[in-house]
């Protein structure tokens, strides 16, 4: 199959866009119509008779056995199995309504499809506790209930819809702190929750079976700490160490495992290392380093690949897109962020990656849309 471009897809992200095994696939209107998740087919283009490059049948434009849907996800539609995955080139950016708060070192995690950017620093307002929500189907911000705890560099991540904020740091006398604060997005308040064993900043975390695993950092030194925190239990345990230690990293889980990538040991070097950490065995396995060693850099999980987005690498700032795929244990590289920045931070909404706020030449409030480009295809049984 040849390629394709971005623009063949409008109706992607309603479901399943009609892609024939006996078209060319080069030009627009490559694809008519959507397909349900219930098998159910709409769009102008699907109508009895002949559309270009093949022929529809029935009532509406039924899709032929063996003919081939394109989707978001592996789950096909009704009456279709998946069979492969299809590519679009290297994904495309969209810039989107700018966060109300310009700001880095901040944290953004997602609960229900929303997005809430949550503390950081400003020249303006220094040491942040702004919470703000961005919904990304209507493309607008609202301010939420501020974080107790003013601060940045501190880590994010989401355990049954609830959010954690924890560690970071506050001016020269609180440089490192473990607090742990829990928000709830429903009602709108926070909570304070057991503190962290390791008082640090610039640390990460991920999630893995409901369980925090909080990592790396710095305090007096780069750290290679793991601990875990159970917000259930709301309490937390030491895990085996990450093998390198170093600060400014991004970790990621995918699959059950987490991956801890790039940041630096000293605050000068720039580190590629890609370490996979697995919860269940309390082992790190070395995995391919990332192309492009970098800190101050953002990553986030779309598709079951990882996105590593922007940074320094000690001489630049970067919009370095890079995707590792755990499976093959590879790397590519895809389209490159149009804003360079560093201190920023990404998350992923419906396999879409938001990179919002961060530093270059002043402080940030962009927020911009990657979608990756990586879809599913579905044979009609």
């Amino acid at each position: 199959m040849g390629g394709i471009q971005f623009t063949d897809l409008p109706s992607l992200s309603s479901g399943y866009v009609d892609l024939t095994t006996d078209q060319s696939i080069g030009g627009n209107k490559s694809f008519t119509g959507t397909i349900s998740s219930a098998g159910a087919i709409s769009g102008p283009n699907v109508t009895s008779g002949t559309d270009p490059g093949h022929t529809h049948t029935g009532a509406g434009g039924g899709v032929p056995s063996g003919f081939m849907v394109l989707g978001e996800t592996t789950t096909p539609p009704a009456g279709y199995t998946y069979t492969g995955d299809y590519v679009v080139g290297t994904g495309i950016w969209t810039t989107k309504s700018a966060m109300p708060t310009a700001r880095e070192a901040h944290a953004v995690v997602t609960v229900n499809n929303k997005v809430y950017a949550i503390g950081g620093y400003n020249s303006i307002n220094g040491f942040l506790n702004a919470n703000e929500e961005y919904d990304p189907v209507a493309n607008t911000w609202a301010t939420k209930t501020a974080m107790p705890t003013a601060r940045r560099y501190f880590a994010a991540a989401v355990v049954n819809n609830k959010v954690y904020a924890i560690g970071g740091g506050y001016n020269s006398i609180n440089g490192f702190l473990n607090t742990n604060e829990e928000y709830d997005p429903v009602a709108n308040t926070w909570a304070t929750k057991t503190a962290m064993p390791t008082a640090r900043r610039y640390l990460a975390a991920a999630v893995v079976n409901n369980k925090i695993y909080a990592i790396g950092g710095y305090n007096a030194g780069y750290l290679n700490t793991n601990e875990e925190y159970d917000p259930v239990a709301n309490t937390w345990a030491t895990k085996t160490a990450m093998p390198t230690a170093r600060g400014y990293l991004a970790v990621v889980a995918v699959n059950n495992k987490v991956y801890a990538i790039g940041g630096t040991p000293n605050g000068l070097s720039s580190l590629s290392a890609n370490e996979e950490y697995d919860p269940a065995a309390n082992i790190w396995t070395t995995k391919t380093s990332m192309p492009t060693a970098r800190y101050f850099f953002a990553a986030a999980a779309a598709n079951n690949k990882v996105y590593a987005i922007g940074g320094f690498d000690g001489f630049s700032l970067l919009n370095t897109n890079e995707e590792y795929d755990p499976v093959t244990n590879t790397w590519g590289t895809r389209a490159a962020m149009p804003m360079a920045r560093e201190a920023h931070a990404v998350v992923a909404v419906n396999n879409k990656v938001y990179a919002i706020g961060g530093h270059n030449a002043g402080y940030l409030n962009t927020n911009e849309e990657y979608a990756p480009g990586h879809y599913y295809l579905h044979r009609k049984n």
